[in-house]
């Protein structure tokens, strides 16, 4: 699903040649002509069943154990047995490929990618794979180049032409996957691009009289109603996100009005929370971001990006992460320094900041003081 300048397409057809997930599926026999004597081990890593463990004797190949319990129960040698693995998918691949594909949508919405981009930017810290940071930054790159015309976001992109002016959802979810780009590389370009794109949102997008934000912009068609996006579903209400992004780059940018903002935009849906809580999830997180003081971390030194990595091992919410491998222009950065030789880390509350520290253990018992 990603196209070749880096974006990714909308969706995959769920059915080939009118059968519900023709393409993936297997039967039985299928799968016996293929694995001769390793059918029944086969059958046993993917959970394979002679009448099929799906509708109308097919299999779908799930996975239940680990490699490691599979080869206990089993007694075999895992490196042998992973290669085993990689013959087996190669197998399948190559014969899935004779099959007709689903259909594609070959689309690309600047909302979906700027999710998808904060999808990779975070598995990245958190596996530490290269490959995701790759797509992150391609997508990022494709999103700066392709989809936008000067500060302005369009939605669509197809048969390399963008179409279709950008709604409000498609610069919070852009926005939030560059401030990830930027935690996770330290690089300021993304998170310029994140406050570029905050500002003309709040430019072209904010109401000021009910203190939100309209899902279209006053330089797009006119409509006779100007809707706003409150509650969360399966992807976050666009106000909401843009709640999250003006109080994360409020605390970057030492913009009291940016969080203020933020606050002010929660406060004005806190009796909804109350009572219908499961459509607000969204505004719930940035709640509890606000329960107590978020965490400004600021690295600084030559080693920025190994400390970066070495804070992403532990599961700490509510911070931002911050980082100068030489010169920065961000406000959180301003006056931190680092002595020759060494990477400080600064762990700050409300502007103000303790002693710098070297390691990680010590600044993580910051947090939790």
């Amino acid at each position: 699903m990603t196209s070749h300048e880096g974006g990714f397409y909308s969706a995959l057809d769920a059915d080939s040649e009118g059968v519900e997930g023709k393409f993936y599926i297997w039967t039985y026999a299928e799968l016996k002509s293929l694995l001769g004597n390793d059918l029944n081990l086969f059958c046993d890593y993917y959970s394979v069943t002679l009448d099929g463990n799906w509708e109308h004797d097919y299999n779908i190949l799930i996975k239940n154990l680990s490699d490691e319990a599979f080869i206990s129960k089993h007694k075999l040698d895992l490196v042998s047995f992973q290669i085993k693995v990689i013959g087996w998918k190669e197998l399948l691949l190559k014969e899935r490929s004779k099959r007709i594909r689903p259909g594609l949508d070959d689309k690309i919405l600047a909302s979906w990618n700027g999710l998808m981009l904060k999808g990779l930017a975070d598995a990245y810290r958190l596996f530490d794979e290269p490959k995701f940071l790759k797509l992150a930054l391609d997508n990022a790159s494709f999103i700066k180049t392709k989809m936008k015309s000067g500060e302005k976001l369009f939605h669509n992109y197809k048969n390399e032409k963008a179409t279709l002016d950008g709604y409000l959802e498609d610069y919070t979810f852009v926005a939030d996957g560059y401030i990830s780009l930027y935690e996770a590389t330290f690089d300021e370009q993304w998170i310029n691009e994140a406050i570029a794109l905050t500002n003309y949102t709040i430019e072209h997008f904010y109401d000021e009289k009910e203190g939100m934000f309209f899902f279209t912009s006053d330089n797009s068609e006119k409509l006779i109603a100007r809707k706003k996006e409150v509650f969360d579903n399966v992807t976050p209400a666009s106000n909401s996100a843009m709640a999250r992004n003006l109080y994360k780059l409020g605390l970057f940018l030492y913009k009291d009005d940016w969080t203020d903002l933020a606050k002010s935009m929660l406060s004005r849906i806190k009796k909804i929370m109350q009572t219908d809580p499961s459509y607000l999830s969204n505004w719930a997180c940035l709640y509890a971001d606000l329960t107590v003081p978020t965490a400004e971390i600021a690295i600084v030194g030559e080693a920025s990006l190994e400390r970066r990595k070495e804070f992403d091992k532990n599961y700490l919410p509510n911070k931002i992460l911050s980082g100068k491998l030489s010169s920065a222009t961000l406000p959180i950065l301003e006056g931190r320094e680092s002595e020759e030789g060494k990477t400080m880390i600064y762990v700050c509350f409300d502007k103000t900041c303790k002693m710098p520290v070297e390691s990680i253990g010590e600044a993580i018992k910051m947090l939790k003081m």
